[in-house]
């Protein structure tokens, strides 16, 4: 486990066709949550658990014997002023039933946070834009850096502009989804995330039981006032594990006392991963605000559009001529590259792009030509399938 576990994240790593916060979701994350595992895999199956103090009579291997009995069948926690239930029923209800899953309920929670990385990488593909072929041509201007591309002036991005402008020539001559699939299918993973972030809490709920539903407020809270685990029984260090030994054909019970070593760090874990998804909520719930904001308004695509023209000395452009640029030959999809673009290699990248996409456009009448052929095309065609009659 440790070795696959090694091998997967030695190759996380970002593609860049993504923003920050989806990198925050599925890389970051992933790679504390896989690293957390590692760690306690380690402590797991490497090192020593837990350790229990028997009566002198158990010796050798009957202490290993024990001390393994007790780590997979469950040790239950009860206070030093406590006396010890009488009731089995009781002492079930107090179990710790988690602490041999550490390591593969945080495995878990990291596929879980992959998977609507790999549902956009997939589908994505199936849009014809190659996000992945895009950008990196953009980033060497991030690389080399702004003012260094601005005095050499060494930049070409007419495969970049070559490539965006095919496919939205493409998709308006064959009515490919209208244009807004990769919109649509980037808010959607958007969503995804947001509902990855849920399921994480109510992994951590099921896995430390009810009670633990606000566990890193109430930690901070126990700390606030000095109550340790000794009181709260949060990942508690010492717990009692109940052991039955046949000897010359009898049954004997025993009740020892173990030492949950694993605790200690498995505690710091997830107090740290509570607050950690804590700000993943936050982030990432403003984040798809903000691309559902965006994705649906057209005065902030003019906007954007408007900027880069502006920072082109292209200032004297009607508010309407950017809408049909937007429109007929960006589209929806358009505007989601570009701010793509943005957010991975910086404005210049995007102003040099999109000037060279406003030429192709000037110079060029197909796309208002195809457009509208497109859209009367289409609504024939929705007009045949539903048996409706042609106007």
């Amino acid at each position: 486990m440790l070795h696959l576990l090694s091998q997967y994240l030695a190759k996380l790593h970002a593609t860049h066709d993504e923003d920050a916060v989806d990198r925050i979701n599925y890389m970051y994350t992933n790679i504390l949550l896989l690293s957390f595992s590692i760690l306690l895999t380690g402590k797991h199956y490497i090192g020593k658990p837990l350790q229990c103090w028997v009566p002198a009579q158990f010796k050798g291997g009957w202490e290993v014997y024990i001390e393994n009995h007790c780590f997979i069948e469950n040790t239950y926690f009860v206070r030093m002023d406590e006396d010890l239930p009488n009731d089995g029923a009781e002492r079930e209800r107090r179990e710790l039933a988690y602490y041999q899953w550490i390591p593969f309920i945080l495995a878990m929670q990291a596929a879980f946070c992959y998977a609507p990385r790999l549902i956009w990488k997939v589908l994505n593909n199936r849009s014809g834009i190659n996000l992945t072929a895009f950008i990196p041509t953009a980033l060497v201007t991030k690389k080399d850096g702004d003012k260094k591309v601005l005095k050499s002036d060494e930049m070409d991005y007419s495969p970049l502009v070559n490539r965006l402008e095919e496919h939205v020539t493409l998709a308006a001559a064959k009515r490919v989804r209208f244009g807004v699939y990769v919109t649509i299918l980037y808010i959607f993973v958007k969503f995804l995330w947001l509902v990855n972030v849920v399921v994480q809490f109510l992994i951590l709920n099921i896995f430390l039981g009810p009670q633990y539903t606000f566990w890193g407020i109430g930690i901070v809270n126990d700390l606030l006032h000095n109550r340790d685990w000794s009181t709260s029984g949060h990942f508690p260090r010492v717990t009692m594990c109940d052991v039955t030994v046949r000897e010359m054909g009898n049954l004997h019970n025993w009740t020892v006392q173990c030492v949950l070593m694993v605790n200690m760090f498995a505690e710091k874990i997830f107090l740290f991963l509570w607050f950690w998804f804590c700000f993943v909520a936050i982030v990432t719930s403003i984040n798809f605000l903000y691309w559902l904001f965006v994705s649906l308004s057209s005065s902030q695509s003019r906007s954007f559009i408007r900027k880069y023209l502006d920072f082109n000395d292209r200032k004297n452009i009607s508010d309407q001529q950017i809408d049909d640029f937007t429109n007929q030959m960006l589209r929806k999809d358009g505007i989601t590259v570009l701010r793509l673009i943005s957010d991975n290699c910086g404005d210049l990248a995007v102003a040099e792009i999109v000037v060279k996409l406003w030429d192709a456009y000037e110079d060029t009448p197909r796309f208002t030509e195809v457009s509208e052929e497109s859209d009367a095309g289409y609504l024939e065609d929705f007009q045949e399938d539903c048996g409706m009659p042609e106007e």
